[in-house]
């Protein structure tokens, strides 16, 4: 018996439309045995001589679209996280801001929690219908989360922290093609900035800075774009990356590089920071968001070369600026030109990472967002590794 993929004409699969039935046809073992499974759509059960296409021209067509199959019989789990606040008081307190140039940074480390083929910004209740995503923070994230439950009792963050920020943040998964394997990744290290805050003035006062505002309450977005093929408009960056003193990285670009031990893949993906103001989510969860924009001349025409960003007129409150830093280890047997991303269903003639793309959901403690967004984004300090910049840090938990 043979478990085909299989997409009739005009349907939908995955999220990607079929325009015939042999255009998404892929061979595998009974998924109920945990092998091998597409990175999009559904299996249904098929006799090889109902197929509307020969054998060797479903292989080819799987190929031209892809092709990338994961086994997903023994998906890594990371540290479970906690359902608890992990502060302490005794953190210290930031160093004030010595210039206006000074930029405001509050980052922290997130353990790898799980993968699972939930989205539940793009595919809200919607179990199992995306590609394979990798999550961190909250580790109760399923298909069902919603920004009102995010914070649900009980809710597990493997973020430092603890459950002062149950926020979810997900990509797609890393996987290697010579063995399906998805990998692991290491953590994930979460930025909070000021990004271009402090060369920014406020659109509608050209001569007042622009304030920075918490993230609101409900908010969710997507940076990168999962369908994208062209290298010009990747939005993240991979590189290898070496954490011993006096390292850093090589190979910087929009694929994924080859790397090697003790080498890691890095990526690195910014998020827009300038809300409409109004909307916490859009039908394409991003043109709610924008990025800054250059402007060389006030109103009255005069040119200020120490503010020359402004947020977007239709999107005019400023955010901190979310970047997002994930590395996975290399291990010597890994040719890491064979990675690709469980969104690259493009043509494996090219490298894989173009498609990079990051989900952010909103689940802060508001309490302790409004605190950091105060202290070390409108203040411009840098509050370090956790430090919420009222004295109080987080408790390492778990290894992170």
């Amino acid at each position: 018996m043979t478990w085909w993929r299989v997409g009739t004409a005009g349907s939908s699969v995955g999220g990607e439309r079929v325009t015939g039935r042999q255009e998404f046809v892929e061979s595998s073992g009974s998924p109920a045995s945990g092998s091998c499974r597409t990175l999009r759509g559904t299996w249904f059960l098929a006799a090889a001589a109902a197929l509307a296409v020969p054998l060797h021209a479903a292989a080819t067509d799987a190929h031209r679209h892809g092709g990338i199959t994961v086994d997903d019989s023994a998906l890594p789990v990371g540290p479970p996280g906690l359902a608890e606040p992990m502060l302490t008081s005794g953190g210290g307190m930031p160093a004030d801001s010595k210039t206006k140039e000074d930029e405001g940074a509050f980052r922290l480390l997130c353990n790898y929690g799980k993968m699972s083929y939930d989205d539940p910004i793009v595919y809200p209740g919607q179990p199992g219908r995306a590609h394979l995503h990798t999550f961190f923070g909250n580790n109760s994230i399923t298909a069902a989360t919603t920004p009102a439950n995010i914070r649900a009792p009980g809710s597990k963050s493997g973020c430092r922290g603890g459950a002062v920020n149950l926020s979810g943040y997900w990509v797609p998964s890393m996987v290697d093609t010579a063995t399906r394997k998805p990998i692991a990744p290491k953590y994930i290290l979460v930025y909070y900035k000021t990004g271009t805050g402090p060369w920014m003035r406020d659109w509608h006062r050209a001569r007042k800075p622009l304030v920075m505002q918490p993230m609101p309450e409900g908010l969710v977005m997507i940076a990168g774009d999962a369908s994208n093929a062209n290298p010009a408009k990747a939005e993240a960056a991979f590189s290898c990356f070496t954490d011993a003193p006096g390292s850093g990285h090589r190979a910087m670009g929009p694929s994924i590089p080859a790397c090697k031990p003790p080498e890691m893949v890095r990526m690195r993906i910014d998020f827009p920071q300038c809300w409409d103001g109004k909307n916490l989510n859009s039908a394409d969860h991003r043109s709610h968001m924008a990025k800054p924009v250059e402007w060389h001349a006030d109103p009255d025409g005069q040119w200020d070369p120490s503010h020359p960003f402004k947020c977007p007129s239709t999107h005019p409150v400023l955010l901190p600026l979310l970047s997002e830093i994930i590395d996975w280890p290399v291990l010597p047997e890994q040719d890491t030109a064979r990675w690709r991303l469980s969104s690259d269903t493009y043509d494996t003639a090219l490298p894989g990472g173009y498609s990079a793309h990051a989900d952010w959901m909103n689940g802060w403690d508001e309490e302790i967002k409004t605190i950091w967004t105060r202290e070390c984004m409108q203040k411009q300090r840098d509050c370090g590794s956790f430090n919420v910049g009222d004295g109080r840090g987080a408790i390492e938990f778990q290894g992170n």
